[in-house]
C-alpha cells in the first residue's frame, strides 16, 4: 500500500515537472577528405579470385616447374616465391593472366624432403599459391 502511493506520488511530480527539459541537438561536422590511396581495382579484378597452376606440382630441388595463373591486375609484374625464396617474375597480359612460365625449385630446401610448400604469385595486394610436394 505504501509502495502505491509513493508510486502515485513521483507520477503527480512528474506531470507537474516545470522545469525545461534540454532540446537534442545535432552539430554537423567538418567534411574532411579522406587521402587518396592507390589501390587495385578490386570490382574487376577481386583478390580472392587469383589462380595459380603448377606443373609438374611435385618433384625434387631443381626441378623445372611451369606456372601459369589468373585474376591478376592486367599488366601487373607478378613475382613468384618458392617457401620465402624468390624464383621468378612475370608481366601478367592484359587479360590478368601469364601461362608456361618456367621456374626452378631452389636447391637450398633438400634437406625438408618430403614436405609440401606453396608456390605464391604476387602482384600488389593480389596473390594465389599453389602447392608443392618436394620428394626426397
Amino acid at each position: 500500500m505504501v509502495a502505491a502511493v509513493i508510486a502515485g506520488v513521483f507520477s503527480l511530480i512528474a506531470k507537474d515537472d516545470p522545469t525545461p527539459k534540454p532540446e537534442r541537438t545535432t552539430v554537423a561536422q567538418p567534411h574532411t577528405k579522406r587521402p587518396t590511396v592507390s589501390q587495385p581495382n578490386t570490382e574487376a579484378f577481386p583478390a580472392g579470385d587469383t589462380s595459380i597452376f603448377s606443373n609438374p606440382d611435385n618433384g625434387t630441388t631443381g626441378t623445372t616447374v611451369l606456372l601459369s595463373g589468373e585474376g591478376f591486375p592486367p599488366g601487373s609484374r607478378v613475382t613468384f616465391y618458392f617457401s620465402t625464396t624468390q624464383i621468378g617474375t612475370v608481366r601478367a597480359n592484359n587479360g590478368g593472366k601469364f601461362s608456361n612460365v618456367a621456374v626452378k625449385i631452389p636447391k637450398g630446401y633438400s634437406w625438408l624432403a618430403p614436405h609440401q610448400f606453396y608456390i605464391v604469385a604476387t602482384a600488389g595486394g593480389f596473390s594465389g599459391r599453389t602447392p608443392f610436394t618436394l620428394a626426397g
